[in-house]
């Protein structure tokens, strides 16, 4: 394989190929493969480490925030503390924005429960046609030589490959998820042992799911190194090659096997470009900084107006501060669109880069793989009268 070749060849698609953008940036939107956030919060004046668990009189665990503390001394009976702020904002329950929001707290958690359900859903929807449409796209591209339009992008995008690409992510995950689940609720089970009543096993408890959890921190990364490098070609499989969803996974792990060292190399370019986009963040973030601003200013006045319109509605039928929390929480999404646009734009650039280079990286795998192909179907006796032939 030529990566150079390849690495080349995506960095023309990337400003060459303008259509690929809106879907770039729609995966951007709902993925967080090329958004960074080049944020840090721990320093001495935003980040405290006060909140407590006191097993013994001379040891404590520590975590962020400030204001809470849990007194497990005595085994089996634990005391919370709370700030004296705390205590103060928990019992003063004649504070009038407090009682309506806790009056009307149903309304507000299913008005949530149904905004969170349906950008899931939307979400979904735009992940899956955005990918499948960029991989389809330059592939399409480097078969006929010729710029697909942005209405045949999205006929390639939403189709029955990106549904077979989401059901391909379902039989990975959700077992992974359900494994990791119940390994994490095995990992802190020891912690149970403080019901017991005996200091020394609480301790012991405690000691030992701090190092499950470890094993648990270091068996999670693992699977999603191993992965990595693998649902791209699963995906491309899929797309590419409108295999079926098994058949799309034999053909990704047959590449690997067959084509390791290449794999590799491409996932480690991969992972280079992508230190190299963190580090790169900080100044782009700067750089954009006047625009984000602005973008923030614009989001909030677009937010604004639908909220208080819904909220106004709303609060013809419901009382209290409720109306006008839901008529925010719905216009959540509209703020973080336009807020953040500039970002957004920035990583979808990213995420074209990046869906590029596997996409031509697995066009050579498969190059290779049908050569190796054929090369073991040729018979030898075919080989050797060629050869005869040519002396």
């Amino acid at each position: 394989m030529d990566y150079t070749k390849i690495l080349k060849r995506s960095w023309e698609v990337v400003w060459s190929y303008r259509v690929l953008w809106f879907f770039g940036i729609l995966l951007a939107m709902t993925t967080t493969n090329g958004f960074f956030f080049p944020f840090n919060n721990r320093n001495d004046q935003n980040y405290t480490m006060r909140n407590y668990i006191r097993l013994t009189d001379d040891f404590h665990i520590y975590f962020p925030g400030e204001g809470v503390g849990i007194d497990m001394r005595v085994p089996g009976r634990p005391v919370i503390h709370l700030d004296p702020g705390l205590d103060e904002l928990r019992d003063n329950t004649n504070w009038p924005l407090v009682n309506k929001v806790i009056g009307n707290i149903r309304a507000i958690l299913i008005s949530g429960a149904v905004l969170l359900t349906l950008l899931l859903v939307v979400s979904a929807i735009f992940r899956y046609t955005s990918e499948t449409a960029l991989i389809r796209m330059v592939d399409e591209t480097e078969n006929s030589g010729e710029k697909v339009s942005f209405r045949q992008g999205l006929r390639l995008g939403f189709s029955r490959s990106a549904w077979r690409i989401f059901l391909i992510d379902m039989v990975i995950f959700l077992p992974l998820i359900l494994g990791f689940i119940l390994l994490f609720a095995l990992a802190i089970a020891p912690m149970m042992l403080w019901i017991s009543g005996n200091v020394a096993a609480g301790v012991f408890g405690i000691l030992l799911s701090t190092g499950l959890l470890m094993l648990y921190g270091m068996l999670v990364f693992g699977v999603a190194t191993a992965l990595s490098p693998l649902l791209p070609l699963f995906r491309r499989a899929c797309a590419v090659d409108e295999l079926g969803g098994g058949a799309s996974i034999r053909q990704g792990f047959r590449l690997v096997s067959k084509n390791f060292v290449e794999v590799l190399v491409v996932w480690l370019i991969w992972i280079g470009t992508r230190l190299v986009w963190m580090l790169a963040m900080l100044p782009v973030f700067f750089l954009l900084l006047p625009l984000v601003l602005f973008f923030i200013l614009v989001g909030t006045v677009v937010a604004g107006i639908p909220a208080a319109t819904l909220g106004g509605i709303l609060s013809l039928f419901m009382q209290g501060a409720a109306p006008w929390i839901i008529g925010i929480i719905a216009v959540v999404p509209i703020f973080l669109l336009v807020a953040f646009a500039p970002l957004f734009f920035a990583s979808g650039l990213v995420e074209v880069f990046k869906s590029s280079t596997w996409t031509l990286a697995y066009r050579d795998l498969r190059a290779l793989q049908r050569q190796a192909e054929k090369s073991l179907s040729t018979p030898p006796q075919q080989g050797i009268q060629a050869a005869q032939a040519v002396g």
